[in-house]
């Protein structure tokens, strides 16, 4: 037994390929200069010229067909896969014999012509493999870009279900064809012309030079006659039309510089030209296809490094039991006659089946007469006597070491107590979880943030993605930001999808019914939170534009640019986004458990503070512990923990009798961003006292809350 891991929606990212915008290729007439320019550019990183360039050439028939012959060549050969001991995988059979590694396989050969080429993995369900467009890898700057004009995107060295190939000085085999399928194409244009100049005959009308009258007439009658050439000359005049007698002025030179360019097109891709077009000899052919063959082995070798190399480490990584082996591409065995194969039935054990389907011959019927051989190489009882093995067939076969006798290798421990599986790879044991329970702590200061729920993946936020985005827009619209409000949809997104995270899956752990009860109560914690990331985000996005110009007023460089506004990003996004997380959780988990304490308030009356779970509690909030109020009292519509961001104090219901004060006693300070009850109010915190409010204008206020409102309806549509 094996066990796969398999990606679910739990666990999955959004894959790289839906979010790449994919532009049509710009279609013209092109020209051998062109070529050169798109080269140009090429060598200085930017391949978009050359890459269009490629696509609309490929519409030559003779140069999609010798690219075809290639890549089909290695996807119609036999790959297998072959363990330590030389054994065929069944789980990795079934892989190889599926689209997947089709495509797989057809992209890797795509960097023969291409001079790059890449994919992405997708394990969620099973084997999954899809090419990234080749205008979108920038071996550069090691990223896939999401655009075709983007300078950076996602780094490829960094994300294991990416497969890149290629060298950046490397433009593949269709930078060498491209000038012959221009010159070709050009030629055809030129034959059309000519055809239409010379390819019809001419009509030569004569009339009379003592009737003007006549050629008026001859005239209207030619025009009418058709589109095919004419002249109209006097009948005492004579036109003489003479044709160049070479080759050049004749339909055989367009059609020999139409030869000359798909040969040239052919050797570059195939090395020969005689399995396309037609040879002149049979023993010529053979030797063209040898030629074709010679750059078939080294595609397959190709192809197999780079799927041992580079592929292999990820299946061993998802549990596909790969370790110490390798895919192999076997070399055809040459073809054994039925008299050698009869032999080798007395030497090595050979399937019925495999002799029945390699020679088309049926299971007999009962009663049907058997054939046999005969008494000269049959023993007495029926079966094949102990024939020596010629010397020449002995050298072609490889006998394999008898299994029984190979130490057997365990891979698979199970322990069904503990609900795991334990896969022994490469000296180290990594345990995968059949079902684990996913659970995601704060944002912290990664990347990438994965919200998640007890039932499956509400966001995957990246970001990194979303910010670089957002300050790739605010530069290109030099700081234009087209809402009212004057925030960045990207930067407003990445900050309003955790904070909504943060309060959707309290409340789902409160249970389905407690959901539906307090549906209108939810909502309002939910426009909250929209309302804060909006306010947060009107501030972040007002500091990025400050920073797109220089002391004197000139736009900055791009670089430096994001330089300084990757550091606004650390701030807001990383150690200010986790700990509002943070708190917006507690708060929600409060208000939960402020509204379950109502139902049981005449049994439970009253709250206790209880001390902070914290290793270093705050010095300010330790003489409220152990505080006891009724539930009623005012107390608790400014002191209901969390009390300050990340604060970890709570409460509990209880029927002990309320804490006598002394008559001096002063309720203790709030921070008024926490001057709040979550469970009456719906908010997590008082907005209106945090900076990201008070620094607003007065007049943006109600623009950002209605900007809040707006993008909560396509948030939770």
């Amino acid at each position: 037994m094996v066990t796969i891991k398999q990606e679910t929606k739990k666990g999955s990212k959004q894959p790289i390929i839906t979010q790449i915008v994919l532009r049509p290729p710009l279609r013209k007439t092109s020209d051998v200069g062109q070529w050169r320019t798109a080269m140009q550019s090429a060598d200085m990183g930017r391949m978009k010229l050359l890459f269009d360039l490629y696509e609309d050439l490929l519409i030559d028939g003779v140069l999609a067909d010798a690219v075809d012959k290639r890549i089909s060549a290695v996807t119609n050969s036999p790959l297998t896969f072959q363990d330590e001991k030389g054994l065929d995988v069944p789980e990795l059979t079934d892989l190889i014999d599926s689209p997947a590694m089709e495509e797989l396989l057809t992209t890797i050969m795509m960097a023969r012509f291409w001079g790059r080429a890449a994919g992405e993995f997708d394990f969620s369900d099973g084997f999954c493999f899809s090419q990234i467009p080749f205008k979108h890898i920038n071996l550069k700057n090691k990223n896939i870009v999401f655009n075709e004009y983007d300078e950076t995107g996602v780094d490829y060295t960094s994300d294991e279900q990416l497969l890149v190939i290629g060298k950046t000085t490397d433009f593949g085999l269709f930078l060498k064809t491209a000038p012959f399928a221009i010159w070709k194409r050009g030629g055809f244009g030129d034959y059309a012309q000519w055809l239409e100049l010379f390819g019809m005959p001419q009509r030569v009308g004569k009339y009379s030079s003592y009737d003007p009258e006549s050629r008026n007439t001859l005239v209207q009658a030619m025009e009418q006659a058709g589109s095919a050439p004419w002249i109209v000359i006097p009948k005492e005049t004579d036109v003489e039309t003479v044709n160049n007698t070479g080759t050049a002025g004749s339909s055989s030179a367009h059609d020999e510089f139409r030869k000359a360019c798909n040969e040239e097109l052919l050797i570059t891709i195939l090395g020969q030209t005689m399995t396309t077009l037609n040879g002149s000899s049979k023993a010529q052919s053979y030797t063209h296809k040898k030629v074709e063959e010679g750059k078939n082995r080294s595609d397959m070798r190709y192809v197999r490094r780079v799927l041992n190399k580079m592929v292999l480490p990820l299946l061993e990584k998802r549990g596909y039991p790969v370790t110490g082996g390798k895919f192999v591409f076997p070399e055809d065995a040459e073809p054994l006659a039925v008299a050698d194969m009869a032999t080798l039935c007395g030497l090595i054990d050979i399937p019925d089946s495999y002799l029945r389907n390699k020679y088309s011959i049926p299971v007999p019927k009962d009663g049907e007469t058997i054939a046999r051989a005969s008494t000269s190489t049959s023993s007495t009882n029926g079966t094949p006597k102990d024939v020596p093995l010629p010397t020449p067939i002995k050298d072609k076969i490889a006998v394999p070491a008898d299994p029984a006798k190979e130490k057997p290798v365990k891979l698979i421990d199970e322990d069904p107590e503990r609900g795991i599986t334990i896969t022994k790879k490469s000296g180290f044991v990594e345990k995968l979880k059949g079902l684990a329970d996913f659970f995601v702590a704060a944002p912290g200061r990664g990347a990438t943030v994965i919200l998640s729920d007890e039932k499956k993946v509400k966001r995957i936020i990246n970001v990194d993605k979303l910010f670089n985005q957002a300050i790739k827009n605010i530069y290109a619209a030099e700081g234009i930001i087209d809402n009212a409000a004057l925030i960045d949809e990207k930067i407003f997104e990445l900050t309003n999808a955790v904070m909504q995270h943060a309060s959707e899956s309290t409340f789902l752990k409160a249970g389905v019914d407690w959901g539906k009860t307090n549906k209108v109560f939810t909502q309002q914690f939910s426009e909250n939170s929209a309302v804060f990331s909006a306010f947060k985000s009107h501030d972040q996005t007002g500091k990025i534009v400050g920073l797109l110009t220089n002391e004197d007023g000139r736009l900055k460089s791009f670089s430096a640019f994001k330089k300084e506004a990757l550091k606004i990003s650390e701030e807001y996004n990383k150690l200010h986004l986790q700990t509002e997380y943070n708190t917006a959780v507690r708060s929600a988990r409060m208000a939960v458990n402020w509204k379950k304490f109502q139902e049981t308030k005449n049994l439970y009356p009253n709250l206790e503070y209880m001390p902070s779970r914290a290793a270093n509690p705050r010095e300010s909030h330790t003489e409220l512990y152990h505080l006891i109020f009724p539930m009623d009292d005012p107390f608790w519509d400014t002191n209901l923990p969390p009390s300050d961001w990340n604060c970890l104090c709570g409460v509990r219901q209880t029927d002990e009798p309320p804490t006598v004060q002394p008559n001096n006693w002063q309720e203790p300070e709030v921070d008024p961003v926490f001057d709040n009850n979550p469970g009456e109010t719906g908010q997590f915190i008082n907005i209106e006292a945090t900076n990201y409010y008070q620094d607003a204008a007065d007049a943006k206020r109600a623009d950002i809350e209605a900007f809040a409102r707006e993008m909560l309806k396509q948030y939770e549509s």
